[in-house]
């Protein structure tokens, strides 16, 4: 088997938490709509969301169950954002100086456009681990 076929993300909430609870795991199935995914036999054994490279799909492994992605869009986006390195915070400024006047380059823009999505990923992150204390006592 070629390692550097699959490429594997953690499984963020609320897939974290299926191995808890039977309610959890309901909640999660009917928000997600497992029941419209394909449901396959697990690869690797281990709670992931996977891609193969070759084969263009991906799927999520939980203790449950392994469900495959009708695309893999959402995986390529996740791990484009996972992969990307953070621009400093007196550069983002820069960067938004340069597009009040009207004079940024593309490539900052998109850059810069990158690193918004990141930051709003990360700030939901943070609310949702500040909801779950709050909630669950997690």
């Amino acid at each position: 088997m070629n390692m550097n076929r699959y490429k594997r993300l953690n499984l963020d909430f609320p897939y974290k938490y299926l191995k808890e609870s039977d309610w959890w795991y309901e909640l999660v199935e009917e928000q997600h709509h497992f029941e419209k995914l394909v449901r396959i036999e697990p690869i690797f054994g281990r709670d992931g969301w996977y891609y193969d490279r070759q084969t263009d799909t991906s799927w999520v492994e939980t203790c449950r169950g392994c469900w495959q992605d009708k695309s893999p869009k959402m995986f390529k986006y996740y791990l484009s954002n996972y992969m990307h390195k953070r621009i400093p915070d007196k550069a983002v400024e820069a960067i938004k100086v340069l597009i009040n006047y009207n004079i940024c380059p593309k490539s900052l823009m998109k850059l810069m456009w990158k690193e918004q999505d990141v930051r709003k990923l990360e700030d939901t992150r943070r609310s949702t681990i500040k909801w779950r204390k709050h909630t669950i006592g997690k």
